[in-house]
């Protein structure tokens, strides 16, 4: 392990890792904030800035939320080259094997999260209950409501077109 800062050289990108140092299982992905957070320019503030007597320093930031990931492809989509054409496929999808990952869906929830003024996640888990028709008024009335659903439309064309009609002779004929 080294401790920055270190000059790195870009001779070390083109070296092999050693999968032996890759032993550390469940390292988090992400980590969820939450609090009050300090300013990472507070005590650093210019001296010149300081003078000027409008200059309002927040050193604390308000009740906040916070999300980081410390991998930048989990937002980034693949894409697929046949020829001249490129067609980007849908984010978490693995373009070799085919397989859809949970970036979405984890992308979908941070964003609820971060903006829960309301309760949003409640509502995406609450169940709906599908209530039924009556089955018998269903049957009793389908003729009816299929003349008003497939001809309501047309009278209500019909009659704007005649009083589009009725009006426009009136206006341009001569009194």
């Amino acid at each position: 392990m080294i401790s920055p800062p270190v000059v790195i050289s870009l001779k070390e990108a083109e070296l092999t890792p050693d999968e032996k140092t890759f032993n550390k299982p469940n390292l988090p992905v992400a980590v969820l904030l939450e609090g009050k957070f300090t300013s990472a320019f507070k005590n650093r503030v210019v001296s010149n800035m300081t003078e000027d007597k409008n200059l309002k320093i927040i050193t604390e930031s308000k009740e906040t939320r916070m999300i980081v990931v410390s991998d930048p492809d989990i937002i980034r989509n693949e894409v697929s080259r046949s020829g001249m054409n490129e067609t980007p496929l849908p984010l978490g999808q693995d373009k070799y094997t085919g397989q859809v990952y949970g970036n979405k869906d984890f992308l979908i929830n941070c964003l609820n999260w971060l903006v829960d003024n309301n309760g949003i996640m409640e509502l995406r888990s609450r169940e709906l209950k599908l209530r039924l028709l009556n089955t018998k008024e269903i049957k009793a009335g389908k003729i009816k409501w299929q003349i008003v659903n497939v001809a309501g439309p047309l009278v209500i064309v019909i009659l704007a077109g005649l009083i589009y009609g009725y009006f426009r002779k009136k206006r341009y004929t001569g009194k």
